[in-house]
Formats: C-alpha cells, structure tokens, sequence
C-alpha cells in the first residue's frame, strides 16, 4: 500500500508491533481510527489518527489513546526495512 492510498478522514488500523498482525489474543495489538492528519517532510510522512479503538495483548484499552502518530507505510527505518503497519479499513467521505 502506498502512502498515497491512504488519505485523512479514512479509517485505519495501525499494528504496534511489525511483526505481529493478529487481531485476538495475546499478541493483538493495534489501533483503529480515522486519519486526522498527513504530515509530509523530508524523513518522511506521518499519520495523525484519532483513536477510536486501543487494543492491547488482546485487550480493549479503556480509556485508550486518544491521538497516535505513525509512520507512512513506505517509511525507512533504522534498520533499512519500510514500514508498512498502517491497513486501510474504509475510505472516508
């Protein structure tokens, strides 16, 4: 998915952990929400999302965050790997 793709006002799902994607259970750790934002600079983009679910280790968070940034997918890290932890849920209006 490019970065592109996703645009604000669409709802996301952002892993917290690239290496774990599961939805249930102990590993399931992630947020949904509706992308407020896209900041664009030369180190790359950021999404702004207002949190409307927090999961962790399985877990509904209550209260949650209420606001995360994350890394465009497509974004260099440290490691030279590009992200790619942001999954498009809906298109927004």
């Amino acid at each position: 998915m490019t970065t592109e793709s996703i645009q604000i006002g669409d709802t996301v799902r952002s892993f917290d952990f690239a290496r774990f994607r599961d939805l249930r259970g102990e590993q399931a750790c992630y947020v949904e929400g509706v992308v407020s934002l896209i900041v664009k600079e030369p180190e790359g983009t950021t999404y702004y999302i207002q949190v409307q679910r927090d999961v962790c280790a399985g877990e509904v968070v209550t209260p949650g965050r209420e606001t995360v940034t994350v890394p465009a997918n497509g974004t260099k890290k440290w490691n030279g790997e590009l992200t790619d932890g942001v999954v498009l849920l809906s298109v927004g209006l």
